[in-house]
């Protein structure tokens, strides 16, 4: 591990700051797991927990698709480098963290570039409902329980994430180096376990058209 992390360094050194952050979860509703998953005579299925080989097996062909479509098929634009880790979550759940190193030529140098490769909205329902529906269904936070506000106690307490971030009409620059992005007030809105969702509650960056 430690000889890893000098290689990481020794990467950053000569190819300076990665440009993108990007993870990715193992889903345990993966059509690959679920069909591979067996039913006792009884009816009952096992679950994505009871074969954590096949959950790895699957995540290790999602990931290496994964990697091959950013190295080979340019979606972020032509890659230097790239150096990933794997750990598993508190749920059991394989789960990358991935830098992503772009050549000089394909570096991100402005909100537009950003807004280019993310965004923070939520689609067009009627031009792309299955984007809207995976949004709908992993990519939006709250409502906030205990173990995200900062005073857990508190009627008033404020979630610790920011959430429900502002209204934002444009992408900038945060004072910390990290990107405000853009959340514009489209009417889009949604409901979901009693609570309603907007653009303030888009949980992370959703990758969009990449070309």
């Amino acid at each position: 591990m430690q000889q890893l992390f000098q290689d990481s360094m020794a990467i950053c050194q000569s190819f300076h700051k990665p440009d993108i952050f990007l993870t990715m979860t193992a889903d345990p509703n993966w059509r690959e797991i679920q069909e591979n998953l067996f039913v006792w005579p009884n009816e009952q299925k096992q679950t994505a927990s009871d074969r954590p080989d096949i959950v790895v097996h699957v995540f290790e062909e999602e990931k290496n698709a994964l990697l091959k479509e950013i190295k080979d098929g340019y979606v972020f634009g032509k890659v230097a480098t790239i150096v990933h880790t794997i750990e598993f979550q508190k749920r059991g759940l394989p789960h990358m963290h991935l830098l992503i190193f772009l050549n000089e030529s394909c570096k991100i140098r402005s909100a537009k570039d950003i807004d280019n490769i993310a965004s923070a909205e939520f689609p067009d329902k009627n031009a792309d409902s299955e984007l809207f529906n995976i949004i709908a269904k992993s990519m939006v936070h709250g409502p906030c329980g205990a173990h995200c506000l900062a005073e857990p106690n508190n009627l008033n307490s404020k979630c610790t994430k920011g959430y429900p971030h502002a209204y934002q009409s444009e992408t900038i620059y945060g004072k910390d180096g990290y990107p405000k992005y853009q959340r514009r007030n489209k009417g889009v809105q949604f409901e979901k376990d009693g609570h309603q969702y907007t653009n303030k509650y888009v949980n992370f960056v959703v990758v969009l058209s990449l070309n």
